[in-house]
């Protein structure tokens, strides 16, 4: 598989590289046979992070005899420099190793979180001093919104920047991508399925959009994430051995999509109407046990896919309904998409009932 040099760093990363989101929800023995199965194909790059829960340690411990033959790349979403501190020592020790390649602050959405991290006692403090002390070799970023990324950039000499790029997300492509590119920031893609949204196991979905297996979404998906000018990679998350296969075989046949291919993309664009959940399970934990992405999946079905029974047997297996919402709102602090959830749990309601 093809490598490229992330940005201005000395790390020769394969495109197709490991996102560490899915093994969290994996048994220990398969989320190590994962990985251990992503480093046999050839990839060489594993992106984690503190708020990824025993994902560390999944990718430390499967990995641990071929350390000096891979790059780590792990965040903290903490703002202060203490709790930065503490994260770092935490993945120092969950990675079984005394150094970490890449380091980034996650989830920088707005402004002020900018500020906050940059402040004098910010995250960003406790990574530089991590830095001079040989504990991690390079500084990044990662969000969702352009403008902010951008404002950060402006700011700092973030060595990379990790953001969505996919079918159904490309308007921030038109000025990050090219500013990184300029700047030689290493661009890493996160979310090329879109939280989920691209790749699904159904059949009736897969039968909607023109594709032949989930495989195939995957495959299309990577295709078009690694195909645009200053990508360094693309991570995709993967929890099984199929999945990795399926995202390494993408790699190595990579090139431009065709049109047909375009063309599942194109369907797929005109049914996922704005709002909806990726599934990317940064809303989580839910202090009433509401498994979130799962019931918001289940109201995607219904709404836009109109799977209404499928949808109503989705639901229907959640231990917890939507009716259990106090509305606290933790949930919508947290996603990156600031997407109403409080208000789709009452539609699930309505819907599922």
């Amino acid at each position: 598989m093809e490598k490229r040099r992330l940005g201005n760093t000395n790390m020769e990363v394969t495109i197709v590289s490991f996102g560490g989101i899915p093994i969290i929800t994996r048994d220990y023995e398969l989320s190590v046979k994962t990985v251990k199965r992503a480093y046999e194909l050839g990839i060489n790059f594993y992106d984690t992070a503190r708020a990824y829960q025993t994902s560390e340690e999944k990718i430390g411990d499967a990995l641990k005899d071929v350390r000096d033959k891979v790059f780590y790349a792990t965040k903290t979403h903490l703002r202060s420099k203490a709790e930065a501190e503490k994260h770092i020592q935490e993945s120092l020790r969950n990675l079984r190793t005394p150094y970490i390649d890449l380091y980034q602050i996650h989830s920088v959405d707005d402004i002020h979180t900018l500020d906050r991290v940059m402040s004098k006692d910010g995250a960003l403090p406790a990574l530089e001093e991590a830095q001079k002390k040989g504990y991690i070799g390079y500084i990044g970023i990662t969000g969702h919104r352009a403008e902010v990324l951008i404002e950060a950039i402006n700011r700092y000499p973030f060595a990379t920047v990790m953001s969505p790029l996919n079918f159904l997300e490309q308007s921030h492509a038109a000025n990050l991508l090219p500013l990184c590119k300029e700047r030689n920031i290493g661009f890493i893609v996160m979310k090329p399925f879109a939280g989920g949204s691209l790749v699904t196991a159904d059949k009736d979905v897969q039968a909607l959009v023109g594709a032949k297996s989930s495989g195939e979404m995957a495959r299309l998906s990577v295709k078009f994430a690694i195909s645009f000018p200053g990508v360094s990679c693309v991570i995709p998350g993967l929890g099984n051995p199929q999945e990795v296969e399926d995202a390494v075989q993408a790699g190595e046949e990579f090139g431009a999509l065709t049109k047909e291919e375009k063309s599942i993309f194109e369907r797929l664009k005109a049914i996922l109407v704005e709002p909806f959940c990726r599934g990317c399970g940064y809303c989580l934990p839910c202090p009433q046990n509401i498994d979130i992405p799962a019931i918001l999946k289940a109201l995607l079905y219904a709404t836009r896919f109109n799977l209404i029974e499928r949808a109503k047997n989705m639901y229907a297996q959640q231990a917890v309904k939507a009716d259990a919402c106090v509305e606290c709102g933790i949930c919508e602090e947290r996603c990156p998409y600031q997407l109403p959830i409080r208000q789709m749990l009452k539609s699930v309601k309505e819907t599922l009932g």
